[in-house]
């Protein structure tokens, strides 16, 4: 079956649909243009251009993943490039296994917390990441939480963004893994760090349930940093890549889903360290 078999037909206005087209290997001329689920071209279209405009969509139609690396490609590394994600989640990866493996080194107790904001509707991940990240920033502000940092021996931090989406909506949350001088340290100051959150978040009218706030012990600091930078494979349901793919068979919601998390992604990073949990140059 050739990947021009999988294109369904277009549904729906196609009006500045961005196409591309075939150059594939199994592809010929006479292959429709296959969409990618943008209404322009996104902001880094033209650095991958190559390998968009000839195969990506096909690769994706065909379950290939990662997309093959291609020798002298000039990449984008935008997190939602489907030729570059692959590239920019292995660096992030290997930055987060290797900045929790040297804090346990050092002798640090890591302790990991969960943080989300519930019942956001469609169309608004934006602002449930800007107010996850906002209130998080609020609850570690304030002079009780610098003593507290200071009688505990705080040594830096690990934040790290997961997205996934369920039930016609986005869900967000933070992953913040605490350094300090010991587990037992480390445990006082995420539980301080969630109980000024959900204070935050009660404040404002937020709901609060069980599933708002999760803190458990760091045992394998490998573990968790290809944990926490893991790629969004198409075959994991509820990642941005899934819906990509349900979008290129055609799905208006997959399309309308992906594009929220294109613009509410674009900018972020989704890993940030500080103290012993920065780059190795800042912790010294």
């Amino acid at each position: 079956m050739t990947a021009s078999s999988h294109v369904p037909p277009a549904t729906g206005s196609d009006r500045g649909r961005w196409t591309i087209r075939s150059g594939f290997k199994g592809l010929t001329s006479a292959t429709p243009a296959l969409p990618l689920p943008w209404t322009s071209p996104p902001s880094w279209a033209s650095s991958c251009q190559a390998l968009l405009q000839a195969e990506a969509a096909a690769y994706l139609l065909r379950g290939v993943w990662p997309i093959p690396y291609r020798k002298g490609l000039r990449r984008c590394r935008h997190l939602l490039c489907p030729v570059c994600h692959a590239d920019r989640m292995r660096a992030y990866r290997r930055m987060a296994v290797d900045r929790l493996q040297r804090a346990a080194r050092e002798g640090y107790g890591l302790w990991l917390l969960t943080l989300t904001v519930e019942g956001f509707p469609f169309g608004r991940l934006a602002d449930q990441i800007r107010i996850t990240t906002d209130l998080l920033g609020r609850a570690r502000d304030g002079s009780p939480y610098k003593r507290l940092r200071h009688e505990h021996g705080v040594a830096g931090f690990l934040r790290a963004l997961h997205v996934t989406h369920a039930n016609g909506r986005w869900h967000a949350h933070l992953h913040l893994v605490v350094a300090a001088k010991s587990f037992k340290s480390a445990r006082i100051a995420a539980e301080a760090i969630s109980s000024r959150y959900v204070r935050q978040l009660e404040r404002r009218g937020y709901a609060v349930s069980k599933a708002t706030t999760d803190e458990r012990i760091v045992h394998d600091p490998r573990g968790l940093g290809a944990y926490l930078a893991r790629s969004w494979s198409p075959s994991d349901r509820g990642s941005p890549f899934s819906l990509l793919v349900a979008a290129l068979h055609g799905d208006g919601r997959s399309l309308a889903a992906f594009e929220e998390a294109s613009h509410a992604l674009s900018r972020l990073a989704l890993l940030r360290g500080n103290g012993v949990l920065g780059r190795a140059e800042d912790a010294r």
